[in-house]
């Protein structure tokens, strides 16, 4: 039989619950989704924000420790709420997590819908036996919020929520700008567009979807190798206009 990376399912509560976390392939760990709940009895934890916040990042460390990892092998975080309006509350604890800007995984948050009861979730991303990580950088470009805007752990690259650097109330070249700072920070990684294996366009109106998908097939091309692009109509608030994130390998 061919041998292939190790594949393991990865449990918080092998007792009571036979339900995974999450998995790890290889080197790669992923978790697709870490409530504020038990893992064996499914109750929440925390009855309000804070407290679900708190458990979610308990979440994240029970995870991690199952894998026999730590918070130097994250390579990103998303958190998903039902609510943005209070996401700055998730600063204080990624900063005590990681208090050095220079040595800290790209996070984001999405809004969406949750189980009742759910206020906050994540999904986890981590990399084994990676050197140390390196922040990536776009010269003038920096989030409002304790995010770097990228990272490479490994061979690994990973970023938050790219934006224009320049603002442009012309569509097509905001967009353009948008991807100005995506070829920038590939740049900082010595890598190219070829090393794209996923790009995420987060838009707040559908009319921006073809602008996108022809700026991306300009810069990365199309067919079998180019990279999978993802178009995802959601509310981050502002003027709606794309923000792109990025995974890619090198």
């Amino acid at each position: 039989m061919a041998t292939g990376e190790l594949f393991e399912e990865l449990y918080l509560c092998l007792e009571k619950n036979s339900k995974p976390a999450g998995v790890r392939l290889g080197s790669f760990v992923f978790a697709p989704n870490l409530a504020p709940v038990d893992p064996c009895t499914g109750a929440i934890k925390g009855k309000d924000l804070d407290g679900q916040i708190a458990a979610t990042f308990e979440a994240i460390d029970a995870f991690l420790k199952s894998a026999g990892l730590g918070h130097d092998n994250l390579t990103r975080v998303t958190f998903f709420m039902t609510d943005l309006t209070d996401r700055k509350k998730l600063n204080p604890p990624w900063e005590k997590w990681f208090p050095n800007p220079n040595d800290r995984p790209p996070h984001k948050y999405v809004p969406t819908s949750l189980p009742e009861g759910i206020l906050v979730s994540a999904q986890v991303m981590a990399l084994a036996d990676a050197p140390n990580r390196r922040v990536l950088e776009v010269e003038g470009l920096v989030h409002q919020d304790p995010m770097s805007m990228g990272a490479m752990t490994g061979n690994l690259i990973t970023t938050s929520r790219i934006f224009a650097g320049q603002r442009s109330e012309d569509v097509s070249q905001h967009t353009a700008n948008v991807f100005e700072g995506v070829s920038a920070l590939l740049k900082d990684a010595g890598a190219q567009y070829s090393n794209l294996t996923q790009v995420t366009a987060f838009i707040g109106d559908a009319k921006f979807e073809d602008v996108v998908e022809k700026e991306f097939e300009r810069l990365a091309g199309t067919g079998k190798d180019a990279p999978v692009l993802n178009v995802l109509e959601t509310d981050l608030g502002g003027n709606g206009f794309p923000r792109i994130e990025i995974l890619g390998l090198m």
